[in-house]
C-alpha cells in the first residue's frame, strides 16, 4: 500500500537526517571537547540506567489515564473476567437486596505528601469521580456515610450488584483533587511511584515509592521515564534505538499500527507479549447512524453485517496481529453474548436484505438504486491512523461489489468528533460502546442521543426497558437472563458490525521481564517485573 511505501521514506529521510546531525566538526578541540562530552554522558546514563524503565507513550503523562494508575490507587482492582479484588478497600459486604454496602479502608494507607488516606477522603472521591469514569453507580446513588475513619455505607436508590466492580475505576485522589469538570488538578497520590517532574520535552519522571503501603508488590524498577511520542513511526524508530524500553504498556487500546507490530515480532531483540484471546474486551467495528438518514433503515443495517468477509480483513489489512471476530462482545465473559449467533460474511444474505429494504442489488458496473431510481450512496467517516485508511479503502472495495458508492472521509480528531456529534454521516470506524455491559449502559450502551464519540446504543425502548432491568437487577441469577436480553435486541437491530478483536501488544527490549496486562484495561501493573541485565 501506499502507506507502507511512505513509511519506508520516512524512515529513510529520518536516518539521513540523523547521519546529517551527527556529522563531526573539522574543529579538532570541538571534536575532544565533544568526545569528552559523549564519554561523561554515557557514564552518568550507565551509572543511573540501572533500575529505569523508560516508557514510550502516545500521550503526556499527566492526561494519560494509564499513565496515573502508576501514581494512584484504585479503591478495587478486577481481574480478567471482571471480579472485584481487594485494594485501598480490602473488605466488602452488602445486604440481601445489593441497595446497601459497607465498604472497610485498609489502615496505614498515606499520600506520597504524608498525608493519611481516610474514610472522609474515600467517600467525596466515590462522588466526585464516577460521572468522570462513566460508572453507572451514579445513577443509583442515594447517600454515604462515613462510620469511622475506615468504613463507610453506601445507599442505592435501586439494587445495583456491581458496585466494587465500578470501584475499580475511582482512583484514591486527595479531597479537591479534581475539579468541577473531571479534571484531575493534583499529582499526589498514594501509589507505587510519585510523580516528580515533566520536563520541556514531554519527558515525565516517576520515582519508586519506598513507603507504598502494599508490601506484596515487589518490582525492580527504581525509576520511571514516560516520554510523549505520538508518532506511531517516531515511537518505533526510539524503541529500536534503544531510546524508550517499551511500547503497548502505555495505553488500554492497541496503540502501534499493526503493520509495525508484525514487523517487530520477527526482531529477536525484542519480546512481544500478546493480550489472551479469551480476555478481549474491545471490538473494532462499523457503527450506524441508525436514528437519522439511509442507516434508520434496519434491514439496510444488517445487510452491512454480512458484507465483509473478517477473515480476509485480518489477513489481507491487517497483518493476521487482530483477530477475526463477528461477536460485539466477548461471548466467554458472563455478560457476554451466549446465545446469539455471530454475524459471518455471506453475499447472499447481504443481497436478500438490500432487497427486503427496497434496493435493486447493483454490482462493480452497476449502482445499487432505489425504488425511485436512486443510486446507495453512504458516508463513511474514520480518523487518520494507518490502520483505519488501510481498512476504509478495504470497505470501500468490497462494497463496490454491491454497487455500493462510499464517501470516505478520515479526519483529525477535532473534525471527526463535531461530525460524530451533528449526526453527519451514515457509518463510521469505531467500537461498541458498551464494554464491559456494567461500565458503559448508563454512558451510551442505551443513550439515543449523539456524542463527541458517535451516536448511543439504545436504539428503541425495549432496549432501555432491558439496560434498566440488567442495571438494577437484585438477583444474580437474573444477570444472564438480563444481559441475553439486550444482546438480542442488538444483534437482531444492527446497531453494529463487528469486524475483529482488538488483541492489544506490549513490545520490549531484554533489560526487563514479567511484562503483563491487567485485568483492568487502564492499569498499568509493574509488579513482578525484574531486571534482567
Amino acid at each position: 500500500m501506499n502507506i507502507k511505501k511512505m513509511s519506508v521514506l520516512v524512515l529513510c529521510l529520518s536516518a539521513v537526517i540523523l547521519t546529517a546531525c551527527n556529522t563531526k566538526s573539522d574543529n579538532s578541540s570541538s571534536t575532544k571537547d565533544t568526545e569528552n562530552v559523549k564519554v561523561e554522558s554515557q557514564t552518568k546514563q550507565s551509572e543511573n540506567d540501572l533500575n529505569e524503565l523508560h516508557i514510550g507513550a502516545i500521550k503526556g503523562f499527566e492526561e494519560s489515564r494509564e499513565g496515573n494508575t502508576l501514581v494512584f490507587d484504585t479503591l478495587t482492582k478486577i481481574d480478567n473476567t471482571y471480579k472485584p479484588l481487594p485494594n485501598v478497600i480490602y473488605k466488602w459486604e452488602s445486604n440481601d437486596e445489593h441497595t446497601e454496602y459497607d465498604i472497610y479502608l485498609k489502615e496505614g494507607i498515606k499520600f506520597h505528601d504524608g498525608t493519611s488516606l481516610d474514610a472522609e477522603t474515600v467517600k467525596w472521591d466515590i462522588e466526585n469521580e464516577g460521572n468522570t469514569y462513566y460508572c453507572s453507580y451514579v445513577y443509583l446513588l442515594d447517600s454515604i456515610e462515613k462510620v469511622d475513619d475506615t468504613h463507610l455505607k453506601i445507599k442505592l436508590t435501586a439494587p445495583y450488584l456491581y458496585m466494587l466492580e465500578d470501584l475499580s475505576k475511582i482512583s484514591a485522589l486527595p479531597k479537591d483533587g479534581m475539579d468541577n469538570e473531571g479534571n484531575r488538578i493534583t499529582e499526589i497520590g498514594t501509589g507505587a511511584f510519585k510523580f516528580v517532574f515533566t520536563d520541556a520535552g514531554e519527558v515525565s519522571k516517576l520515582e519508586k515509592n519506598k513507603e507504598y503501603w502494599n508490601q506484596d508488590y515487589k518490582t525492580d524498577i527504581d525509576t520511571i521515564y514516560w516520554h510523549s511520542i505520538p508518532d506511531e513511526q517516531t515511537r518505533k524508530l526510539a524503541l529500536e534505538s534503544g531510546q524508550i524500553d517499551v511500547i503497548g504498556l502505555s495505553e488500554h487500546y492497541i496503540s502501534m499500527p499493526y503493520s509495525v507490530i508484525s514487523d517487530i515480532k520477527k526482531d529477536s531483540k525484542f519480546e512481544v507479549i500478546r493480550e489472551d484471546e479469551d480476555a478481549y474486551t474491545s471490538v473494532a467495528s462499523i457503527d450506524p447512524n441508525w436514528k437519522q438518514g439511509k442507516m434508520a433503515d434496519k434491514e439496510l443495517r444488517l445487510a452491512l453485517t454480512a458484507m465483509f468477509d473478517r477473515n480476509e480483513i485480518t489477513k489481507d489489512v491487517m497483518f493476521n496481529i487482530p483477530v477475526a471476530c463477528g461477536h460485539l462482545y466477548n461471548p466467554k465473559f458472563n455478560d457476554g453474548p451466549k446465545e446469539e449467533t455471530p454475524f459471518t460474511y455471506n453475499e447472499e444474505s447481504a443481497k436478500k436484505h438490500l432487497e427486503n429494504a427496497g434496493y435493486t442489488v447493483g454490482n462493480e458496473s452497476t449502482p445499487t438504486v432505489d425504488g425511485s431510481g436512486n443510486a446507495l450512496k453512504l458516508k463513511l467517516v474514520a480518523g487518520t491512523e494507518e490502520y483505519e485508511k488501510d481498512l476504509c479503502e478495504y470497505l470501500q472495495s468490497a462494497m463496490s461489489k454491491y454497487g455500493i458508492e462510499f464517501e470516505i472521509n478520515n479526519l483529525d480528531s477535532a473534525p471527526l468528533m463535531e461530525i460524530l456529534k451533528n449526526g453527519d454521516y451514515d457509518l463510521h470506524i469505531s467500537h461498541p460502546w458498551f464494554v464491559p455491559l456494567i461500565d458503559s449502559l448508563g454512558f451510551m450502551g442505551d443513550g439515543d442521543t449523539y456524542t463527541d464519540y458517535g451516536l448511543g446504543m439504545g436504539v428503541n425502548d425495549e432496549m432501555k426497558l432491558a439496560s434498566k432491568e440488567f442495571i438494577e437487577t437484585s438477583d444474580e441469577n437474573n444477570i444472564k437472563s438480563n444481559a441475553e436480553k439486550i444482546w438480542k435486541i442488538k444483534y437482531s437491530e444492527g446497531v453494529s458490525k463487528p469486524l475483529f478483536a482488538d488483541i492489544r501488544y506490549i513490545i520490549h527490549n531484554k533489560k526487563y521481564t514479567g511484562f503483563h496486562f491487567d485485568g483492568n484495561i487502564f492499569q498499568i501493573d509493574l509488579n513482578g517485573v525484574t531486571r534482567t541485565k
